[in-house]
């Protein structure tokens, strides 16, 4: 009889592949990234005076330098745009680098990541357990598919 259980051997195999692969490859980020979500890309300011009639900026070299400090904004940077203004939006593909920065992608990653190991889990014991089946022993696939649950909630 082994030393340790196939159930055993296969969460210490996951475990160990959420470790070293778990950091390169991800499904969540797959899901998002290359599933063909776009965003919009905001217009320029140019583009937006352009496309409102707003004159452009006239530099004058002679201001006093102060004005220009702790964020102040000169009357001329200040426009306004109608709202019956035809726009046109560019998009562009979702990347990593979109996604990273969002407030729950990090919980999101992890609980479907998560969710798909003991998925993965479950499905090799229940194989395995088919062809030998479990005698005193506790369902590990089980345990792990009861943390997908606390970790949800």
């Amino acid at each position: 009889m082994a030393l340790l259980g196939y159930q055993v051997v296969i969460s210490l195999i996951m475990a160990s592949v959420i470790q070293k692969i778990g950091k390169h490859y991800s499904f969540a980020k797959w899901m998002i990234c290359n599933t063909g979500l776009v965003r919009y890309l905001y217009p320029t300011d140019s583009e937006l005076r352009q496309l409102a009639g707003v004159p452009k900026e006239i530099n004058k070299k002679k201001k006093d330098k102060r004005h220009h400090e702790n964020g102040h904004i000169s009357s001329s940077q200040v426009f306004h745009v109608p709202r019956n203004l035809n726009l046109e939006l560019e998009n562009a593909k979702v990347g990593i680098l979109d996604v990273i920065h969002l407030r729950f992608f990090q919980d999101y990653q992890m609980l479907l990541d998560f969710a798909l190991y003991s998925l993965i889990v479950y499905i090799l014991t229940e194989i395995f357990s088919y062809f030998m089946p479990l005698k005193d022993e506790i369902n590990l696939s089980m345990v792990w598919c009861l943390l997908v649950i606390l970790f949800s909630t």
